[in-house]
């Protein structure tokens, strides 16, 4: 049985932070990821903020075991020792983000910090000693004095580096060079390493030789407070010593998702997909991959390793058919349940699934889809009457099992936000004809850089209208089209019905976003004409999935 040694030792800080940069202490692989992934900027700060006020920041929690573990090269962003041979090791149950944090933060100022190849953080934290009383102005409110930096800003005249913080020779140094220091501001300096040496924190050691105990203890933890992630702590269970499954998940990524552009797909959807899988029969558990259980689905993980792989086939097939649609990154997916169903599906193995001719029943139940909010609300009915609809349809079905969770009449995006998957069918559409149908055209691939490939036509009517937004696909495009709209509404009011010779690629970049050689008026008008001019086309195209169009008749433009 585990056991607790009998009371917690209260240890200071800094000679535990310096133990895990010796490498006397180390952090098992089945950990969730360090600060640089899990913690916000603003949980950092409030970490520094504690310790030097001498708020407590709770225990760390290790476990001991002479079972040989995988373990972390690096923690914050410094390289850690091999673990000793012969000896029990120590390892970091509960406590990795506030370690971790703190070697990122003042690691360079300890003894045997060895920086990693690349640091976790792009941050730079400094501790602002002005004196307010001085008259000093205040980068921050007082309720701190940390302050983090913004990217290439270098430190002010009172703003101590943190990666000085625990280096008394080049914290002494910083205030020598700094003259126009307060005897009070020196003073504040001064106490700012001897409060960081001088906090210590309870450190409790769980002894057992058993990882799945260990892993057990590791999920009741985190359980309360910030809980961990599902991914994680399935993750975390499902561990051994031959099994390391956030490697294998990050190996399938990066061999099967990252050359199809679709690297930053989340842990989560992945592990839903397994999930879903694992529910086909695989797994001795129930699954199902809107409700996961956490301990059944490590079970089965760890019994079943090769779902992963298959979940990465299954993955890599869902994004090649989305990529064949003009769908190149989820950044545009509409709604990511479009992707793990169709992942599920591939990865059943079924050989009708995604053969050239069933790309027809594919692309249908995508736009259904998607116009008709299908995954608007998720539970694991409406998934799994999609599911029921996809499958239905890639055997000479109909929609009819989504039939009920599909809004049926359709209407325009009133105000756009690039987050809501109608405003992404929206500029869809509008990629569509940039590209004159090829889903691979530069209109497209734009796109998958999300919100950031929108720019306005005319910037004073903002980005809430859709008809005012256009893809940037190129350097310069934006400028062209504001030039070729003036232009246009200059000759307009200026009585000109001809076009100038000069005029040929300006007419060409408009028609490509839906603004005809007959279309006439001031910026705004010619924006309507092509708000009704690409309505109509979307309506034609709603129409024909079988849905029906809500809206006042179009004419203008036409």
């Amino acid at each position: 049985m585990p056991f607790y040694e009998n009371q917690p030792t209260i240890y200071p800080l800094y000679r535990l932070l310096e133990e895990l940069l010796r490498g006397e202490i180390q952090v098992p692989r089945f950990q969730r990821p360090g600060t640089e992934v899990s913690w916000k900027p603003e949980q950092r700060g409030e970490l520094l903020d504690s310790i030097h006020r001498g708020y407590p920041i709770g225990t760390i929690l290790l476990w001991s075991t002479k079972e040989k573990v995988e373990v972390l090269g690096a923690v914050g962003g410094a390289r850690v020792p091999d673990p000793p041979g012969g000896q029990r090791l120590r390892l970091v149950l509960d406590g990795h983000q506030r370690l971790s944090t703190l070697i990122a933060i003042v690691g360079p100022s300890l003894q045997g910090h060895t920086p990693a190849t690349a640091p976790p953080l792009e941050e730079r934290w400094v501790f602002d000693v002005s004196d307010e009383e001085a008259g000093a102005p205040s980068p921050t409110p007082r309720r701190d004095r940390f302050l983090l930096l913004k990217p290439g800003e270098r430190p002010g005249p009172r703003q101590i580096p943190m990666e000085l913080a625990l280096d008394r020779v080049q914290l002494n140094k910083w205030i020598r060079e700094e003259a126009e220091l307060t005897d009070t501001e020196v003073a504040r300096a001064d106490s700012l390493r001897d409060r960081f040496r001088e906090y210590s924190v309870p450190v409790a050691s769980l002894v057992t030789e058993s990882l799945d105990q260990a892993t057990e203890s590791f999920q009741r933890i985190n359980s309360g407070g910030t809980p961990m992630s599902p991914f994680h702590m399935v993750t975390a269970l499902a561990y051994t010593d031959s099994f390391d499954p956030q490697a294998e998940f990050a190996r399938v990524r990066g061999e099967l998702l990252e050359p199809e552009g679709w690297g930053n797909i989340s842990d989560m959807d992945m592990l839903r997909v397994c999930a879903g899988l694992l529910r086909g029969g695989l797994g001795k558990t129930s699954q199902h991959p809107t409700r996961l259980d956490i301990r059944g689905l490590a079970t089965d993980l760890k019994e079943n390793p090769e779902i992963i792989l298959r979940a990465g086939h299954g993955l890599k097939a869902g994004v090649s058919f989305l990529r064949s649609i003009g769908v190149h990154g989820p950044a545009i997916l509409p709604y990511s349940w479009q992707l793990l169903i169709l992942a599920i599906e591939a990865g059943r193995g079924d050989p009708v699934a995604f053969s050239p001719q069933a790309t027809e029943a594919l692309t249908r139940w995508f736009w259904l889809t998607t116009y008709g909010g299908v995954f608007a609300g998720i539970n694991a009915a409406v998934v799994d009457r999609a599911t029921q609809a996809l499958s239905d349809m890639l055997t000479g079905g109909g929609w009819e099992a989504m039939r009920r969770d599909t809004t049926q009449q359709i209407e325009e995006a009133t105000r756009f936000d690039f987050r809501a998957a109608r405003s992404r069918a929206c500029v869809l559409q509008m990629a569509n004809r940039a590209d004159q149908g090829a889903p691979d055209g530069p209109a497209h691939t734009a796109l998958a850089s999300g919100a950031a490939s929108v720019g306005t036509l005319e910037p004073k009517l903002g980005r809430s209208k859709w008809f005012n937004l256009v893809i940037e696909s190129r350097v310069g495009r934006l400028v062209e089209l504001r030039k070729a709209l003036r232009d246009r509404a200059a000759v307009s009011s200026g009585g000109q019905q001809g076009l100038l010779p000069s005029d040929s690629r300006q007419e060409t970049l408009l028609n490509g976003i839906g603004i005809e050689v007959d279309d006439r008026g001031a910026v705004k008008a010619l924006l309507e004409c092509r708000r009704s001019r690409l309505l109509q086309k979307e309506r034609a195209f709603v129409e024909g999935l079988g849905l029906s169009w809500r809206g006042p008749p179009l004419t203008s433009g036409s």
